[in-house]
C-alpha cells in the first residue's frame, strides 16, 4: 500500500473530521505534500504547503510562508508529525496549522508558539434526496460565463471552478431578467461527500 493509500485510509476513518485534508488531496493532490508517520498502532497524516499555491489559504493568511494540517491518532502521532515539521520549516515567516481536533492542538501548542487566527465552522447533513421543483432555481452543469464574477468574488479562481466543474460541480442559480442575481455551487469535496 502506498503512503497516499496509507494516508487516505486513515482520513477515511473519520471523514467529516478530516473533511480538509480529504478536500486538499482531492483538488490540491499537485500542491500538497503529503507525509504519513506510522509507530505501532499511532497514525499521523501531515499536509503542507506554501501558502501562496492556494487562493484560499493567500487570501486568508498572506504574511506567512507555509501551511500545515496534521492529524493524528494520538499523542505520539502528534508528537512524530511536530518533528516532521521542524524539518520541513523553510523560513522564519509565520506558518499556519490547520487542526482538526483538541488533542493534537495541544500536543502542538507545546511545541510552537501559536496564537488563535480564526475557526471555520462547517454544517453537516445526512444524504438528501432534494426536490428540484422550484422553477426559479436553473441548475445546470456547467460553468455560466455570467455567474463568473459572482463566483470571483468569493474567492475562487477560474482555474479553480474549471476543475470543479470538471470534477462535476453544480450551479443552482436564480435569474432575473437573464441575469444572475443569486448562486450557489455544489462540488464533490472528496469520496461521497459533497460541499455546498
Amino acid at each position: 500500500m502506498s503512503i497516499r493509500e496509507k494516508a487516505l485510509a486513515y482520513l477515511r476513518t473519520n471523514p467529516l473530521r478530516h473533511l480538509v485534508h480529504l478536500k486538499y488531496l482531492n483538488l490540491y493532490a499537485e500542491t500538497v505534500e503529503l507525509h504519513y508517520v506510522e509507530s505501532g498502532a499511532s497514525v499521523g497524516v501531515l499536509l503542507s504547503h506554501p501558502t501562496e499555491a492556494i487562493t484560499w489559504d493567500i487570501a486568508a493568511y498572506p504574511q506567512t510562508q507555509q501551511v500545515f494540517l496534521p492529524a493524528a491518532s494520538d499523542e505520539k502521532a502528534a508528537a512524530l508529525l511536530v518533528e516532521k515539521v521542524n524539518h520541513l520549516v523553510t523560513s522564519t515567516k509565520e506558518c499556519v496549522f490547520k487542526f482538526c481536533d483538541p488533542m493534537t492542538t495541544a500536543v502542538f501548542g507545546r511545541a510552537f508558539p501559536m496564537r488563535f487566527m480564526k475557526a471555520l465552522l462547517s454544517y453537516t447533513t445526512a444524504q438528501m434526496q432534494p426536490d428540484w421543483t422550484d422553477d426559479g432555481v436553473t441548475i445546470t452543469s456547467e460553468l455560466d460565463d455570467a455567474c463568473l464574477p459572482l463566483y470571483l468574488t468569493n474567492g475562487y479562481t477560474e482555474a479553480e471552478l474549471c476543475k470543479l466543474f470538471d470534477s462535476g460541480a453544480l450551479p443552482f442559480t436564480i435569474y432575473e431578467a437573464d441575469r444572475p442575481v443569486c448562486t450557489c455551487l455544489t462540488y464533490p469535496n472528496s469520496d461521497t461527500i459533497w460541499e455546498i
